[in-house]
């Protein structure tokens, strides 16, 4: 069932989303950031194991807000004061705040850079040249360490984008939102069974695992050895295969590409202990010394 739900005007101000609109006694509307009251101003902390970009982040997303929702400078200054004082809170040095702040609003995050840049298009050309040879460069993810990323990433300023990423921390180690899958409910995958006499077969399937099995069982049920080499082995042998021990050697969800890695560890199997009837697509000698 959808259930809708509306706000009602209070002393002519009204919440949407982040904004609270106020609508004045002449018709204006004038523009402020609004908060939820269980709003807890629980920001990234400035200790945490986490690069400086990060960290400037944050005071980029909240000063950038406090210009473009604030259509008064009342509002944007009673904005920033809060800001201010919750990322001090977050431990955030309030030299830093000061210089982040500054620097934003030179390179163009104040609501006075926008009245700039609406009186013309001087310098547009440059800019576009200078971002055009920016977005040549390759990008390039390194994962943080403190001391070591900073270096790394002054050195290949000049001829990558860098950025950074956290590595593992305590919620990735504890935290499991998901129950993990078992190997049979695993889609795109290339697989390997093998019989009581030692025999293997390779197969791929991009469904799951458990549905490729049961074609297997209901066609060695039906007599159809002509359904793979499974069946045909089975049906000729009368040898076992061991459903709960199929092993899945690697994930790919392109077909093409699983086409060939299915080719491929087929041949890697020995001669006279493979199951398949046909050889699967096969990659040129040169790749097979790869493992």
């Amino acid at each position: 069932m959808i259930r809708f739900t509306y706000e009602v005007e209070n002393e002519g101000s009204l919440p949407f989303l982040d904004v609270r609109v106020h609508r004045q006694s002449d018709g204006r509307m004038e523009t402020q950031v609004y908060r939820k009251h269980t709003h807890t101003d629980k920001y990234l902390d400035f200790t945490s194991h986490h690069s400086t970009q990060h960290k400037t982040s944050v005071l980029r997303t909240l000063f950038t807000r406090s210009a473009r929702c604030s259509t008064t400078e009342e509002a944007r200054r009673e904005e920033d004061q809060h800001v201010s004082q919750a990322l001090s809170k977050n431990g955030y040095p309030r030299r830093f705040v000061k210089a982040s702040q500054r620097q934003f609003r030179t390179r163009g995050g104040g609501a006075a850079s926008c009245s700039r840049r609406s009186q013309g298009d001087q310098g547009q050309q440059g800019e576009r040249e200078r971002s055009s040879e920016v977005r040549k460069r390759p990008y390039v993810c390194i994962p943080y360490v403190q001391g070591v990323s900073e270096q790394v990433t002054r050195i290949l300023k000049p001829y990558a984008k860098i950025s950074t990423k956290p590595g593992a921390n305590l919620r990735d180690r504890v935290v499991r939102a998901k129950d993990r899958l078992g190997k049979k409910s695993k889609a795109g995958v290339v697989y390997q069974y093998q019989c009581q006499g030692g025999k293997i077969y390779v197969g791929e399937t991009g469904r799951t695992l458990g549905t490729r099995e049961m074609d297997h069982r209901r066609a060695i049920s039906k007599g159809n050895e002509n359904h793979s080499g499974i069946s045909k082995h089975v049906l000729e042998t009368g040898h076992e295969i061991a459903w709960d021990e199929v092993r899945i050697v690697c994930y790919e969800s392109n077909w093409h590409k699983r086409k060939i890695k299915e080719g491929y560890y087929i041949s890697k199997i020995p001669k006279g202990k493979c199951m398949n009837v046909l050889p699967g697509w096969q990659v040129p000698d040169v790749y097979k010394v790869l493992e």
